[in-house]
């Protein structure tokens, strides 16, 4: 199978990404740092540099995979929730036009809080 992943090899991804490639998978990480290709070589997946607020980028990066893993990175405009709607749609506009069929996002929103939960973005994306 063909994953494509977010996040570069952060926390989730320096498990997932080398896991997925030692089971055969031809897996694609997508970055925003450079220096971070030569690291995804190693671990045997294809590196792919571009920024997850380009729906263009990504659109290209979802197509003919599998499947995608999604992340939202940290608040860049001082309001989480709004640069998570924003990031949804960019997300949601990729995934339609790359017709990529299998999803997974991951979100920690609202996690701190009982109330909120993560899952009053599930409409969004």
């Amino acid at each position: 199978m063909k994953f494509t992943l977010l996040g570069s090899l952060g926390n989730i991804g320096r498990i997932i990404a080398p896991a997925l490639v030692k089971a055969g998978h031809d897996v694609t990480v997508i970055s925003s740092n450079t220096k971070r290709a030569d690291q995804i070589r190693q671990i045997g997946a294809q590196p792919a540099i571009g920024t997850m607020t380009d729906s263009d980028f990504l659109a290209d990066q979802f197509r003919g995979a599998d499947a995608v893993y999604l992340m939202v990175a940290a608040a860049s405009s001082g309001s989480l929730f709004k640069d998570t709607e924003r990031q949804g749609k960019v997300f949601a506009e990729a995934i339609k036009r790359s017709g990529v069929k299998n999803v997974v996002d991951l979100s920690s929103i609202g996690a701190d809080n009982p109330q909120a939960g993560a899952l009053c973005f599930m409409l969004i994306i």
